[in-house]
């Protein structure tokens, strides 16, 4: 499921909050460019009712990341097909 990211802060609040659940909360590194990347937090949540199903909740990491993906947001929004 990837790395673990070492829980502080908000982060160890959120385990507190998930303790007991099937949640699992980590981060992911997704390459943008050859040089950039975006860093994200996630949660998975495992459907009780269907164990084979999972919930992937992302979340920007840092500011740098979220104003990219609010970039491509815009961008995605305005392009014509």
């Amino acid at each position: 499921m990837g790395d673990q990211r070492a829980e502080s802060g908000d982060g160890q609040r959120a385990a507190e909050l998930t303790a007991g659940s099937d949640a699992i909360n980590g981060w992911s590194r997704l390459p943008e460019d050859k040089r950039n990347f975006l860093d994200l937090e996630f949660t998975t949540f495992q459907v009780a009712e269907q164990p084979s199903l999972r919930l992937f909740l992302y979340t920007p990491a840092d500011g740098r990341s979220e104003t990219k993906l609010r970039e491509v947001a815009a961008a995605a929004s305005t392009a014509k097909p």
